[in-house]
């Protein structure tokens, strides 16, 4: 993986100094099964984009609930949804076209409330899933509203209230400085999009690197099933990447709600990670944490006025 340098207002971090401070914050939080203070957990954010397949949905709810036995502590997931799916029609053109019958539909929206109803996160994969990169601050805004607006008026969180995302990603991962104004301005909190950028404040709102892979091959690819697939990347070779992640406290993995694989196999990328997860849970290594999670305990490390004069000194 890069190292980045991570910015905020009153000091910077490399990416992997960032995720060692997370990981030293969040080590013995709990008191699960082989939590213990003598070992620190490596913290696990799986994350998915889209939000259409019914299988996917309820896969979801049921790898959440398998890695939980397996792990001893609580396995929360980052759905990025695109609300379109909601739809039958009537939003223009979708990238991505819509959700299908109403029933479909309904039984849609009933497996994304169960997930949510299982404390896993959703986040903002915006409506239509088009590319905004060249987007002014009003088509930002408007199509975030939208989005919201559907959330709100189908799910429920914990306590009963209209559901709010406050993570986002964008299609494509294209962005520009309008859709930083535009997350602040609807009450997000962080992005996680950007590509080899430093991982800092814009506007506002905390921007988090897509982590990076450099290949045997001295190539770097994107830690993401559809980017693995482009590059051809064979499945040995991608769980020997996975593996070599394990020198992180924290690994951020991005998979898709479409099954992407390697060539000359059926054996899809997620059922890989789906395997690394697994082996990381029994040998009771992994704790699964949401997006959410991993960006407030940054955002609060970030701020921390003792953090700031540390590294100073460091300095």
């Amino acid at each position: 993986m890069q190292s980045h340098t991570i910015h905020s207002s009153s000091t910077s971090y490399t990416r992997r100094s960032a995720v060692g401070i997370l990981g030293s914050l969040l080590a013995g939080t709990h008191l699960g099964l082989g939590a213990g203070s003598k070992s620190e957990r490596i913290k696990v954010a799986l994350c998915f984009d889209g939000s259409k397949s019914h299988a996917k949905l309820k896969d979801v709810v049921n790898f959440g609930g398998e890695l939980t036995r397996l792990s001893g502590l609580p396995a929360k997931f980052t759905m990025y949804a695109n609300s379109t799916y909601w739809h039958t029609g009537g939003l223009g053109t979708p990238d991505i076209g819509y959700g299908g019958t109403e029933k479909e539909i309904a039984r849609r929206v009933q497996l994304t409330q169960n997930i949510l109803d299982a404390g896993h996160e959703m986040g903002s994969h915006t409506v239509r899933h088009c590319n905004g990169k060249e987007w002014s601050l009003k088509q930002w805004d408007t199509e975030l509203c939208e989005f919201d607006e559907d959330v709100a008026e189908r799910f429920r969180d914990q306590s009963g209230a209209p559901y709010k995302c406050t993570g986002f990603r964008a299609p494509y991962l294209a962005i520009n400085d309008n859709l930083y104004k535009a997350l602040k301005k609807n009450n997000y909190t962080y992005d996680f999009s950007p590509v080899g950028s430093p991982v800092e404040f814009r506007h506002g709102i905390l921007t988090v690197s897509v982590p990076s892979w450099k290949r045997d091959n001295g190539k770097y690819t994107i830690s993401m099933d559809y980017n693995w697939q482009d590059d051809k990347m064979s499945n040995a070779e991608v769980s020997a990447q996975l593996h070599r992640e394990l020198s992180n406290p924290v690994i951020l993995l991005s998979m898709h709600f479409a099954d992407y694989t390697a060539p000359g196999t059926t054996k899809s990328y997620y059922d890989l990670v789906k395997d690394f997860c697994r082996e990381g849970a029994r040998d009771r290594r992994f704790e699964f944490i949401t997006m959410k999670t991993y960006t407030d305990e940054l955002r609060k490390e970030m701020k921390s006025p003792r953090r700031a004069m540390s590294s100073r000194r460091r300095r």
